[in-house]
């Protein structure tokens, strides 16, 4: 059977209490698939918000650049806002949902630090877990899978209320740093990369994306060469070969196909952008993960 990628419609709620305006950012549904191994398809990577996951049946493993993190039925982690991850669980044979969760703080007198206790958990400088609440995992469930309309602000103030329950909790260790300065740059970026993360397949031109963001094209294109250094088709181009780069190590996809699966046209769009990344052809890159792959294990074997 034929493998497909089918990319989650995404829907973004916010709402504004004392000094925090929370976003929420929401995955309607999972990335379907035909093969399990594309559940590996997005690479480490980064983002200007939190991610929160929770696990409501089995297990799930969620890897960062500071480990792996294993999450059982009723438990949750809250990645924090820069630290490198990759977008699905892997190895997982559970039930899992995840959420973006950015709070932008307000400059509001005589209000509560509603800000505070939220941005402890969502610019931390570790992974914060937390174990045995099957309470707050149906809650974050129920608004992971709601459908209200997008200006609705309910299910952001739902979540709002759920980290501040959690920031309040003794049951989990909070070692924040200091969080970034409010205002919109932060909140354009989190938007912008919710857009790249969700649509990097597709053919996203400066002035559609800017229109999303209700910006000129002018600005995007600065924020774009401040966040990744690189023009909007160069960045797109750099996730798209990276995805194929995992799924030729991860799969047994033919490599045009993965080509196209990540989004490129054609085979010979596909191999020049690869070849200009890596330095070799997808098939020749497939080769040698597989000899370095067998390489390592029997170095193991050794042992």
């Amino acid at each position: 059977m034929e493998e497909k990628i089918q990319l989650p419609p995404r829907s973004e709620y916010s709402v504004t209490a004392e000094n925090v305006t929370l976003r929420l950012m929401l995955d309607r549904e999972t990335v379907i698939v035909t093969d399990d191994e594309l559940m590996r398809l997005i690479t480490m990577h980064t983002h200007a918000y939190a991610e929160l996951f929770i696990c409501t049946e089995g297990s799930i493993t969620l890897i960062t650049q500071n480990g792996e993190v294993r999450l059982s039925a009723g438990e949750l982690a809250i990645i924090p806002a820069e630290l490198p991850h990759y977008k699905a669980a892997v190895n997982n044979d559970g039930t899992w949902y995840s959420v973006g969760i950015l709070p932008i703080r307000r400059h509001s007198r005589g209000c509560r630090n509603l800000y505070r206790s939220i941005a402890g958990l969502c610019y931390a400088d570790e992974v914060s877990i937390i174990r045995r609440r099957q309470d707050i995992c149906r809650a974050v469930a129920d608004i992971a899978v709601s459908e209200y309309p997008t200006d609705s602000c309910i299910p952001a103030l739902d979540m709002m209320r759920l980290l501040l329950k959690l920031g309040e909790s003794d049951t989990i260790r909070r070692t924040a740093s200091e969080p970034p300065p409010s205002g919109g740059e932060i909140n354009r970026i989190a938007q912008l990369e919710h857009i790249l993360d969700a649509h990097f397949t597709h053919d996203l031109t400066i002035e559609a994306t800017a229109a999303q963001l209700f910006i000129s094209p002018r600005q995007l294109t600065r924020i774009v060469k401040q966040r990744y250094g690189m023009t909007l088709h160069r960045t797109l181009l750099k996730k798209r070969v990276t995805a194929a780069a995992r799924l030729l190590r991860e799969s047994n996809i033919f490599a045009e196909k993965v080509g196209f699966d990540v989004g490129f046209k054609s085979k010979s769009c596909f191999y020049r952008a690869f070849r200009e990344e890596y330095g070799m052809t997808p098939l020749e890159y497939r080769v040698h993960a597989l000899e370095h792959r067998e390489h390592g294990c029997d170095k193991e074997d050794e042992k």
